[in-house]
């Protein structure tokens, strides 16, 4: 782990992007990111400040993942993401 990675000691970590609500990270279920219950390969996370997980949406292709990693710097998870930030 790292002060700009955070993430990078995830099992299955691919890829991050800090964002203004936190950080967003692409893992990979078949290197070990098998911790998630998804039915993709590829799944998209999106975390605050904490490091406590807010969202999830899974992605059909690497390249798919990534295009949702950027979208969510910018504009944030949206309503197709599984909410996890108003659950407890």
């Amino acid at each position: 782990m790292s002060k700009r990675k955070p993430l990078n000691d995830t099992a299955g970590y691919v890829a991050s992007l800090k964002t203004p609500f936190g950080y967003v990270m692409i893992t990979d279920r078949d290197k070990g990111g098998d911790w998630i219950d998804s039915e993709e390969r590829w799944v998209v996370s999106a975390f605050d400040h904490q490091l406590a997980n807010l969202a999830l949406i899974e992605a059909s292709s690497l390249r798919r993942a990534r295009e949702i990693m950027k979208d969510a710097r910018r504009d944030g998870f949206a309503t197709d993401w599984i909410d996890f930030s108003e659950a407890a």
